[in-house]
């Protein structure tokens, strides 16, 4: 089920590459429950955010108040598989983007989590430098152990 996933697709949205054809109708997994956003105004129609992943990276994600039937009627729930047809990346600060989707298809659930995705940040994953620098240390060792005795 990993490769039905869009992967690349997180990157390449977080890059402003929408025309990238990962990037369009991708089909991304919910990772986290559905958490509401409090509307600031009495009145206003709740909204939600959760997780999303295309297997290698996870975003935030809003959804547009027209989804709340698909959301409150547990369609749209943690683990399901989603093909995002309409949606906008914003910015809201230097380091944080999210993605508002607009549009969704409903493909179905499975059981738990596709991939291994990491947090996404400008330039990857949050997590892939201290990925990166373990092996370091092993390597050294292993230049500096002595050479055997003949």
């Amino acid at each position: 089920m990993a490769s039905n996933l869009s992967e690349g697709a997180v990157e390449a949205i977080m890059n402003n590459r929408q025309t990238d054809p990962v990037a369009q109708n991708p089909v991304l997994q919910v990772v986290s429950s559905m958490k509401p956003i409090q509307a600031r105004n009495p009145g206003n129609p709740t909204r939600y955010r959760c997780a999303i992943s295309d297997g290698a990276y996870t975003i935030t994600a809003i959804f547009a108040t027209q989804l709340n039937g698909l959301i409150e009627g547990g369609q749209l729930t943690k683990h399901s598989i989603i093909r995002v047809t309409n949606y906008q990346a914003n910015q809201l600060s230097a380091n944080n983007k999210i993605m508002v989707v607009l549009g969704v298809e409903h493909l179905g659930n499975v059981e738990g989590r596709i991939g291994n995705p990491q947090a996404y940040t400008d330039g990857g994953s949050s997590s892939s430098a201290g990925q990166q620098q373990q092996p370091q240390p092993q390597q050294q060792q292993q230049q500096q152990a002595p050479a055997p005795a003949i």
